[in-house]
C-alpha cells in the first residue's frame, strides 16, 4: 500500500470512528502529478445521493466512494496533495427541534477532537457555503496515532430538512496550500430545491 494511502487510512480510523463509522481503505489508483495549483483547472460536479446535495471539484480530484467513510455520502481525494473531502448528511428530523447550527457544530467537534493528541481549535466563525447558506466552521489540529499532525476543517450547515457535515482534511504539513482549495469546494455546494 502506497505511503500516502496508510496515512490516509490511519487518519480516517482514528478520526471519523467516533463520529461516523469510518471504514474501508483507499484504492491502489495510480496518483497523477495535479500540475501546478496556480493553472485554471475543470470542475466535476457531485451530486448526493442522499439528498441530491451537489459540490464541485477540480478534476485533479477523484470520487472515493466507498473508501473514507462508510456513511459519508460524498468522498473526494487529490492524495497526490494530501487533500480529502467528505460530506455526511444527518435527517433534522432524528435531532430535537430546539437543535441549533451551533450545537450540532459543537457535536460534531467534540467527537472527533476526543480522537486527537494535542486537540486544538480555532474560535467557530461564522461563514457561508454555496450561494449563502449560513454555516459554522472550525480548524481542529492535532496529532493521530501519535505520529501523524492532521488539520481537519470542519463546515457544518442546514438544508431543508438534512444536516450536513463537510470535512476536509490534510496533514498540518500541506493544509495551509489546500485551504484554498477547501474553500472553492465550500463556496459551489448547491442545497437541493
Amino acid at each position: 500500500m502506497k505511503k500516502r494511502n496508510l496515512i490516509a487510512v490511519i487518519v480516517i480510523a482514528a478520526m471519523l470512528l467516533p463520529t461516523m463509522t469510518a471504514c474501508g481503505l483507499l484504492g491502489n489508483s495510480a496518483s497523477k502529478d495535479d500540475g501546478d495549483a496556480n493553472q485554471e483547472e475543470s470542475f466535476q460536479e457531485i451530486v448526493s445521493s442522499e439528498s441530491g446535495l451537489a459540490v464541485s471539484f477540480p478534476k485533479s480530484w477523484r470520487n472515493a466512494e466507498g473508501e473514507l467513510n462508510d456513511v459519508a455520502s460524498i468522498e473526494m481525494a487529490r492524495e497526490s496533495k494530501e487533500q480529502y473531502f467528505i460530506v455526511i448528511e444527518d435527517a433534522a428530523a432524528d435531532f430535537t427541534d430546539d437543535m441549533e447550527l451551533q450545537a450540532f457544530g459543537d457535536i460534531v467537534l467534540g467527537n472527533m477532537q476526543g480522537e486527537l493528541v494535542d486537540a486544538k481549535t480555532t474560535e467557530w466563525a461564522d461563514i457561508t457555503v454555496g450561494d449563502g447558506t449560513p454555516a459554522k466552521q472550525i480548524e481542529l489540529r492535532g496529532v493521530i496515532n501519535e505520529v501523524l499532525k492532521v488539520t481537519y476543517l470542519i463546515t457544518v450547515f442546514e438544508g431543508a430538512d438534512t444536516y450536513y457535515q463537510g470535512i476536509c482534511w490534510s496533514l498540518d504539513s500541506t493544509y495551509a496550500a489546500g485551504k484554498p482549495v477547501f474553500d472553492e469546494i465550500l463556496a459551489s455546494v448547491k442545497l437541493p430545491a
